[in-house]
């Protein structure tokens, strides 16, 4: 790996409840901060036949919510994380279409969960979230935070992930909002935070997303 390993940030979707755009740049502002040599992209269209500008990266972040994403391009993208890249899913990115819809199946296996709802109560709140296992992952992060975000349940589409950190729901119970796992020579974090400027502008969050990268790049 180089000096500055190289990341591309992807976004897509036509999903009204998430700013994209600006989502992109402020993920793009965080990796660039840590050392990756940073760039942005639109659609998950890109990895069959893909030009050096997607290809050639050692991590791909990916901050999309229903966008475009046939099967083959999903196999595809798989088979560059089982050869070695590294991937960080952000928050809505597995939000897949309902039935009827292209099969997303490879992706949420990849990926390793897909997105049921926001739970009970309101759908975002001032919320706690604790890292309840050492990793490199979350290096400096503190163990217990607080910041507001969009709740999101979800559910596991694998074996093989370990939690790293929980976010505290009104009863008392632990909801899984970040894991690693796993893919062939690959490496994959989902994080489920970050649905606004709220969550990627909290120290916690940056924190947590350069140490993902750079877990994902194995730096």
């Amino acid at each position: 790996m180089s000096a500055f390993p190289t990341a591309l940030v992807i976004v897509g979707g036509d999903d009204i409840h998430h700013d994209l755009i600006a989502g992109s740049l402020s993920f793009q502002a965080t990796g660039l901060a840590a050392g990756f040599r940073t760039r942005r992209a639109v659609g998950l269209q890109r990895f069959i036949d893909g030009k050096p500008f997607t290809l050639d990266n050692d991590i791909f972040v990916i901050y999309s919510s229903g966008a475009a994403f046939s099967p083959d391009e999903q196999i595809a993208l798989t088979r560059l994380v089982e050869s070695g890249a590294g991937l960080v899913a952000l928050h809505c990115s597995n939000v897949v279409p309902g039935p009827g819809a292209s099969d997303y199946s490879v992706w949420t296996s990849l990926l390793g969960n897909r997105y049921l709802s926001h739970g009970p109560g309101p759908h975002e709140s001032y919320q706690e979230i604790s890292v309840t296992r050492e990793h490199p992952a979350a290096n400096g992060v503190s163990r217990s935070f607080r910041l507001w975000d969009e709740h999101y349940e979800i559910e596991f589409t694998g074996s093989g992930h370990e939690v790293i950190a929980e976010r505290h729901r009104a009863d008392g119970s632990l909801a899984p909002v970040m894991y690693v796992k796993t893919h062939g020579a690959g490496r994959v974090v989902y994080l489920a935070l970050g649905h606004d400027a709220r969550s990627w502008e909290e120290p916690m969050f940056k924190q947590l997303l350069t140490q993902s990268m750079s877990w994902a790049a194995r730096r």
